[in-house]
This record gives structure tokens, sequence and C-alpha cells, in this order.
């Protein structure tokens, strides 16, 4: 008894020394270089409204200091939960719980008057999106009682490329994603109930309906969790209805509790409808309504010949490119940005190559297993899976709101993923001899997807994969460059998105060591219904012709900015001559041209060079 007893404790040691192990191989990849990319415009947001700041402070249409732009990222030591949530209901489109949380966390690490840092900002969403790898194991666990498919499930979270991407970003991803997991656990532990002719317990139902309430508080994505539930329970039932007549046929033994789960859910989900419709199909979501820009496409025409499909066909395609990259990207990633395009289209075939051949051999291997349990587990997964990839596409060609094109907008169903092909390989497939050979290769293919998986997260730790969605770092440097006179940067501005821009700009330079030549900023908000938004607005305009010396005007995201534009008293500056078609420079967020303008009077009348708005 006592050798017995030893043997146990011995194994269970093993295992929760292994799941540690696995944890903070998690936290190495997500705290890696946390704080070496650049902030950019969501964080910013981010990082204001979880301080209980906002942007509506920040004047428009006038010169500012980079102290004045970046007020809104200062703690304010005297900022309340109550601010958070009344600068979300008034300038944001997001439920407060992941920000609240933020909120304590910014006042733990932050002096009153200082501006949070990236890895202040960035080790809340980091520290939650390790606790995952252990929710996945959790998961999996209950999903299908094998320790083995439970350990290759946390290793995969947490080594997952895509993982570490959305757990190095200053968002509210991976706290969602810990709902998700959360409700996927009820969801599976209430078809266990019903897989042994049990009724649901009131403590599941309450518990999970509880989850549901904090996802929807935390992102109104959740509900599209929720509908992937829901067909998954669906699917469930179909299948379940083709088997014999004395096998399972037991969802309507739960009805009544299953009925429970689902009003309490959209009750809880029903306080944030009108907050949600405040949000809808404002200036600060319309990005996901709009085609691919035609000024992107007019560039790109300049540099490449033209591409093999029209538009219209490319723009219908999109959104299978795009779930097949984030699928893609949950198991691997090799180097595709910033490479040489004999690297990129290389690394990317091979990765969409591997990507085929991981799902040919995962889906073979689950449709071999003959244990009805396993079975049950699979096709509610996959059920999970049907309902959200549908999900997307009914909003795609139904709504039109292209949600894929934000790939991180995949957090909500890639842990449903990751255990599915963790299943698949770690699962004994009883069509085939258990023989030495079948192992090795089988444990030979789990190795190759974790050091694909390993490689793919490194990247994303060094900034060799999955940058950030904007590259402010990359136009300072050119602007350092370029600049020869006290500049000011100005952006076209209509919403908080332009603000966050500008921002990121005057961010990275706070960072560099030569602050010799004097920069301003200057959000330039017009009314795009009314002008053209092409040309600086008149009192932009007013501001240059009045400067107290020469300035470097740098025009940022202006519409149609395919040719110079005239401007009183200033000359438009090639900044690549060897182009042959004259165009402004363009990096992920920012179109941005660079102007001479004489000003007012020299410099050598004696006036202040670093203010020469003033």
């Amino acid at each position: 008894m006592k050798v017995k007893v030893l043997h146990n404790y011995r194994r269970v040691c093993f295992h929760v020394g292994l799941l540690a192990v696995l944890c903070l191989l998690g936290a190495f990849f997500r705290f890696w270089n946390l704080e070496a990319k650049p902030l950019w415009t969501d964080e910013f947001a981010t990082i204001a409204f979880g301080l209980g700041n906002g942007f509506r402070e920040v004047p428009l249409s006038q010169a500012l200091m980079a102290e004045t732009l970046l007020s809104p990222l200062r703690l304010d030591p005297t900022a309340t939960v109550s601010s958070v949530s009344q600068r979300l209901l008034t300038e944001s489109n997001h439920p407060p719980l992941y920000f609240i949380l933020s909120h304590v966390w910014f006042n733990l690490f932050t002096p009153g008057g200082a501006y949070v840092s990236e890895w202040v900002a960035r080790s809340l969403p980091a520290l939650i999106g390790v606790l995952t790898i252990p929710a996945t194991f959790g998961l999996a666990w209950v999903a299908f009682r094998s320790l083995a498919v439970a350990h290759l499930s946390a290793a995969l979270m947490a080594v997952s490329p895509f993982g570490v991407y959305l757990a190095q970003e200053a968002r509210h991803y991976t706290l969602p994603i810990l709902w998700i997991l959360a409700s996927l656990t009820c969801l599976v532990a209430a078809l266990q109930y019903v897989y042994q002719r049990r009724s649901l317990p009131l403590w599941l139902t309450f518990l999970w309906v509880g989850i549901n309430g904090l996802g929807m508080a935390t992102h109104y994505f959740f509900g599209l969790t929720l509908f992937a539930e829901g067909v998954a329970l669906l699917v469930v039932w179909f299948w379940q209805t083709r088997l014999p007549d004395e096998s399972i046929k037991l969802l309507r033994v739960s009805t009544q509790r299953f009925t429970f789960v689902a009003m309490g859910t959209l009750a809880g989900g029903a306080v944030w409808i009108p907050f949600w419709r405040k949000g809808y199909n404002t200036e600060l979501t319309r990005w996901v309504f709009q085609p691919q820009e035609t000024v992107s496409r007019l560039i790109a025409a300049c540099q490449s010949p033209p591409a093999l499909l029209p538009a219209p066909v490319n723009d219908f395609f999109e959104p299978f490119g795009n779930l097949l990259a984030v699928i893609a990207t949950v198991f691997t990633l090799l180097p595709v940005q910033e490479v040489p395009r004999l690297i990129r289209v290389p690394a990317a075939i091979a990765m969409f190559a591997f990507t085929i051949w991981l799902l040919v051999v995962v889906t073979r291997r689950l449709l071999a297993q003959r244990s009805v349990h396993y079975r049950w587990m699979v096709m509610t997964f996959v059920g999970f899976l049907i309902g959200a990839i549908a999900a997307l596409l009914l909003i795609e060609y139904v709504i039109g709101a292209n949600l894929t094109r934000g790939l991180r907008y995949g957090f909500f169903y890639f842990p449903a993923l990751i255990v599915l092909v963790a299943a698949g390989l770690a699962l004994f497939n009883p069509t085939q001899p258990n023989s030495t050979a079948l192992i090795q290769r089988r444990k030979a293919f789990i190795a190759l997807t974790l050091m694909m998986a390993v490689t793919g997260s490194a990247l994303v730790s060094v900034n060799l994969g999955y940058q950030k969605v904007h590259r402010p770092d990359v136009v300072v440097q050119m602007m350092q460059k370029w600049s020869e006179n006290p500049s000011l940067v100005a952006i076209l501005h209509r919403t908080h998105g332009q603000t966050g821009r500008l921002m990121g700009l005057a961010w990275e330079f706070r960072k560099q060591p030569d602050q010799g030549q004097a920069v301003h900023y200057y959000l330039d908000h017009q009314n795009c219904k009314q002008t053209s938004c092409r040309l600086p607005s008149q009192s932009l305009q007013e501001a240059i012709a009045t400067s107290q010396t020469p300035t470097d005007l740098w025009l940022v995201n202006y519409r149609n900015m395919t040719t110079p534009i005239e401007i009183p008293g200033c000359q438009w500056v090639n900044l690549k001559p060897e182009e042959r078609c004259p165009k402004p420079l363009s990096i992920d967020g920012y179109e941005y041209q660079l102007y001479r303008c004489q000003g007012k009077t020299s410099i050598a009348n004696g006036l202040d060079a670093t203010n020469p708005f003033n």
C-alpha cells in the first residue's frame, strides 16, 4: 500500500513539475524583449483608458509639445475605477473589466505623474497569457481524460507564436482567452455529465453563466465564442442522433439546465447591448467595413506588376487567406517580415505546407478514433471551430465587416484549435499496430511540431514575426535622417486613432539620443465629409506661414497622397528620387511626405529656433 501511495505521489509530482516547466517556458517567450517593440495606437488607447485618462483633453488644430500630446499616458493619482468606466463610456467602444484590472496594475508599478512604461503596460497581458497554459491543460484533461493530450495542449499553448504575439500586446486579448478556456471547460464538463446520463449540477450551470458574464464584460467578441458553443451543441446533437438506437441520445436529459445557462448568459450579455450599439459603425470601427485602400493599390502598382486576380476577386477571397494565416501561425511562423523576397517566399510556402501537413495528419488520426467518448469530445471541438469560422464568414459576407483583416481577432477560437490538434497528435490510433517504429514516428512528428512553434515564438519575441500593426520607430528614423530644420509633424485627425498614431511618433522621438532638432506635433482635425482631407487645413497652413523659422513639415496620413500638393511657401522633397512614381513613403500605419517651408523671419534674427510657432 505504501509503495502504491509513493508511486502515485511521484507520478503527481512529475506531472505537476512538467506543467510548471511548460509555464516557465511560456513565460520566457512572453516576457522576452517585452519592452523592445514600439507602442502602437491601440496600446496607447489601452494605457490611457486604463489610467482613467482620455484623448479629448489633447488640443486639436494647434502645435503641441511632446509633453502635451503624451499627457494621457501619465498616471494621475486622483483617478479612480469610476474614471476608467466613464472614459470608456464616452470615448471608446469596449467593456471595462480589463481596463479596470489594468488601472490597478498601473498604480502598483508606476509613480504618480510618471509615464506608464512599455514593460508595465504589456506585463499584465503577458502574465495572464502564462495563466492560459495551465488553463489549457485543464480544458484538455476534462475533455479527453488524457495526460498526454493535456500536456501537449499546454506545450502548444506555451510556444504558440500566435499566443506569444497576443500576450505581448498591451491589449485585452489574453484575459478573454482565459475566460474562453474556462467557458469551454464548462461546456465539455456539461457534456461529460450528459455522457454519463446525469443532469448538470447547479454549481456548474451557475459557474458557466458567471464565466460567460465575465467574458462579455471583457471583450464583445466573447459573444462569438458563445455562438460557436451553441453551434458545437447543435453539431453534437445532430451527430448523436445518427448513432444506433442503443447509443447515447442524451442531450434532452439536461435540457432545462442548458436552457438556464443560455438564458442567464443572454441576460448577462444584454447589459452591454446599449454600449455595443453606441460604438457600432462609428469612425472607430469603420475600418472593418472598408475595402482595401485605393491609395495602397496605386502605390503598389508603381512598385510591382499588377496582381494576377482583379481586386474584387482578391477582396472576396481575402477572409479565407486571413483565416489560413491565423491557423498557420498558431503552430508555426517563419521569417516573412523585413527579409528579402528570396527568403520570404520560400518561408511562406514552407509555413503553409507544414500547416496543411499537420492538419491532414491530425484529421486522419481523429477520424480513426473508435471510442465514443473521444469522438463525442472531438465533435464538440470541431463543432466549435465550425461555428467560429461560420460566424466570421457570415459577418464578412452578410454584414460586410471583415473581422479577419485583424488577425488578432482569431483569439476567440485558437484555444479550441490547439486542444483539437493536440488530441490528434497524442491520442493512440487504434487502427494501426502499436509498434516501436510507429511510436517513434509519432514522437518525431510531435517534436517537429513543437520545434516549429518554438522557432516561431522566438521570431515573434525578437520582432522578426508578428511585428506591430504600426511602425512609428521606422518613421522616426526616416524623419531624423531627412530633417534639417525644426519639424512640425501633422496628421489628419478624425478620431483618437490618429491621436494614437501621432503619440507613437512622439514616444519614439523621446527615445532618441539626438534631440537637437525640436519637434512639434499637430492634430489637424477635419470633417472629411465636407473636405477632401487631401490638403492641410487652413489653420495648419496659417501656422506654417507665420512660423518664426524655416520648418520641415511632415504630413502624415492625408488622403490621396499619391502626388505632391501645393502648400504656399513650402517645397515638396522627394524622399525616394530613384523611384519612377512620386509618392509618399509608406510603412505599416503611416504614409508621410516632407515639405520644406520658409519661415516668416530668419533664425538669424535672434528668435528661438526650438519654439518656431510662438
